[in-house]
């Protein structure tokens, strides 16, 4: 990302060692961030946040590119739906990302979710993480 002249925010929560499957976890948010450089590489920003909610971890990934319709919301999520724009035109991918990462995310208790945003989009994943007491599992 940085090569392509993005900047990158993350507010990430420190917190107690957690229980979650860290595979399912990396596949679901580099979908996300690999989303960001294929369809917002105009917009040259990305934020990343992290908080915990209880027994859940909420990971925050968002962009300044062109957003994502309010009509299209919970379409993105079916698989091989991809957005008709010039800024999709020549990206790669079969179009079945979103419907895996929250496939993943609702198999592991949360779920994954486009979320209002005024700028860009905004995609809010959720997933069961109860923390390991004493930090060993």
């Amino acid at each position: 990302l940085a090569a392509k002249g993005f900047a990158v925010e993350s507010r990430i929560e420190e917190d107690a060692p957690s229980l979650v499957d860290e595979d399912a976890l990396g596949q679901i948010v580099g979908n996300l961030i690999g989303n960001v450089e294929k369809y917002a590489a105009q917009g040259e920003w990305l934020s990343i946040a992290s908080r915990r909610e209880g027994d859940t971890v909420v990971v925050e990934v968002a962009d300044r590119g062109p957003g994502i319709p309010a009509r299209h919301r919970e379409r993105v999520f079916a698989p091989f739906f991809r957005l008709s724009s010039s800024i999709a035109e020549g990206a790669s991918g079969t179009g079945i990302g979103l419907a895996i990462a929250r496939d993943l995310a609702r198999l592991h208790g949360g779920d994954l979710a486009v979320a209002p945003s005024d700028v860009g989009a905004l995609f809010r994943l959720s997933i069961h993480a109860p923390r390991i007491e004493g930090g060993v599992a």
